[in-house]
């Protein structure tokens, strides 16, 4: 038949997408380094050429690579602190507090003397409050989702059954929170500041259809170069539409060697498991 197949393997279906140290790329797993839901994962290799050509019709007669443009595009709709991070630009990996724990006892703001929030736990979670980190406070029992109110931690210890946490400022007059609303520890991501950016490894891995067969791609030097962005609204789940650029490992990366003695040089390796 005309057009027929000559093997079973196939490409459909979802991919995981990890990103981490360049350093580590080829270790990278899903539980520790996956940004979660993702969709539509394409990689690009567009080429640009010149040509030679001769006589009056300027026939071409011979033609050479002048430039490799190596991207991924994928949509992110996992809003970690770290994907945010790697969407603004920086490294996802400084910014991984999370928790969400509840008050102990009410806190009424009088903004001289209500600098104490005591949060339920039987665990030691105090180290998650470091001096100068921020929290949130919310007014989750009352269901006002949107009252909301950051603060500055200044020191925090914990004793059987509860941490108490010491406020930099006192609580303002007219902001009260009673015994059960939400706490959460906070990562602060200063976007557009003069961070330099960081280069990351990513590692994408597809599974074939058929029995289940891999194909990996290792990108051992990229830089995340846009996808912060933050839409709400009721019609469809938000996504950020990430944008990865690959580049070649230079002499003075850590993985050049073993890449050398692997490959030679590239932006990118796909290794299909067939």
């Amino acid at each position: 038949m005309l057009g027929s197949n000559n093997t079973d393997i196939f490409n459909i279906g979802p991919a995981t997408l990890m990103v981490g140290p360049m350093e580590k790329v080829l270790e990278l797993t899903p539980e520790e380094h996956s940004l979660g839901l993702v969709k539509n994962i394409a990689v690009t290799s567009e080429t640009s050429e010149v040509s030679l050509t001769q006589g009056i019709r300027s026939v071409e007669v011979d033609s050479q690579v002048t430039a490799i443009n190596n991207t991924v595009t994928t949509e992110v709709y996992e809003y970690t602190a770290a994907n945010l991070a790697y969407a603004a630009g920086l490294d996802g990996k400084d910014f991984s507090k999370s928790g969400m724990y509840t008050l102990k006892t009410a806190i009424t703001g009088d903004g001289e003397s209500a600098t104490s929030v005591e949060i339920d736990t039987e665990e030691d979670i105090s180290s998650k409050f470091t001096t100068g980190s921020m929290i949130l406070l919310q007014s989750s029992t009352s269901r006002d989702y949107d009252k909301v109110l950051p603060a500055r931690v200044a020191s925090a210890s914990y004793e059987e059954g509860k941490v108490t946490i010491t406020l930099e400022e006192a609580v303002p007059t007219g902001w009260n929170f009673v015994a059960g609303d939400k706490v959460f520890p906070v990562n602060i991501i200063p976007v557009g500041s003069d961070t330099e950016q960081p280069y990351l490894g990513v590692k994408i891995v597809g599974v074939f259809p058929k029995n289940n067969k891999p194909v990996t791609l290792i990108f051992p030097k990229a830089k995340i170069t846009g996808g912060l962005t933050l839409s709400f609204t009721s019609e469809n789940y938000g996504n950020m539409p990430f944008e990865i650029k690959s580049y070649v490992l230079s002499k003075s990366d850590e993985l050049y060697s073993k890449f050398k003695e692997i490959s030679e040089p590239a932006n990118f390796y796909i290794l299909p498991g067939n």
